[in-house]
């Protein structure tokens, strides 16, 4: 058993509040989707994945398997129906699992299996099903410990960028899925075009378009009101699998 390991559901510490201890865990990749479909008069199958660009996944199985102990059955049984209320309820809400505080997930706990029950001892199985991809716990690109230099593209990650009108900026998206973004910068708006797609920034606001993986190139078609600084910030959480 991993004394130190423990997981936290909805803002509340399951070793802490109610002194569960995790025997056993699973954090299984998720499973793709199959998006090829056959079609008529058609040898093989067509793959949409190919359509979007990406592929699909299912959502995410997360499993502990924990100890229980109270002085007796009735106040396990009393906890028991704690424990219930806490993870039950929520149709959706953060997991953070201590071992990995760089990331976390985002679900709901789908049932809490109780396989013994005596003398105040109970071993529960939960089971959590999560979106699929884990979640950074910091949208600062410099903070992604590992990936303050790309090794395999020579890329230095940035939020930084300077707006000049006719010029093109490039924002690479580390995450294995298409992110959303916004952006902060002084003038009223800056209007852009990505993929010969006119678009219009607004500062503190999240962006009508999103960031693919890899390298987006943004090209700055004009800037609407006044700005001390030309520079850009932009916000965007990164998603591994």
């Amino acid at each position: 058993m991993d004394e130190h390991r423990t997981f936290i559901f909805n803002k509340i510490n399951a070793l802490e509040q109610f002194k569960i201890f995790i025997d056993q865990y699973a954090i299984s990749p998720p499973a793709k989707i199959n998006n090829r479909q056959s079609l008529p008069y058609k040898s093989g199958a067509y793959n949409f994945d190919e359509v979007i660009g990406f592929p699909t996944f299912e959502e995410r199985e997360i499993t502990y398997t924990c100890q229980l102990i109270e002085d007796d059955t009735r106040d396990l049984e009393l906890t028991l129906t704690e424990i219930n209320n806490w993870l039950l309820m929520p149709v959706k809400a953060e997991l953070q699992d201590t071992a990995t505080p760089e990331y976390h997930f985002l679900g709901e706990c789908i049932n809490v299996i109780p396989a013994e029950n005596e003398r105040g001892f109970c071993e529960i199985t939960i089971t959590f099903k999560c979106y699929p991809f884990k979640i950074w716990n910091t949208a600062d690109t410099n903070d992604w410990l590992w990936d303050n230099f790309d090794l395999e593209h020579g890329i230095v990650p940035t939020t930084e960028f300077e707006l000049v009108v006719g010029k093109n900026i490039e924002i690479y998206n580390h995450s294995v899925v298409p992110i959303p973004f916004t952006p902060t910068f002084e003038a009223y708006r800056v209007l852009v075009m990505v993929d010969n797609v006119r678009y219009t920034l607004t500062s503190g606001t999240e962006a009508s378009f999103l960031l693919y993986p890899g390298s987006n190139i943004i090209n700055i078609t004009n800037i609407e009101g006044g700005m001390k600084k030309n520079i850009m910030t932009i916000s965007m959480i990164r998603e591994e699998l």
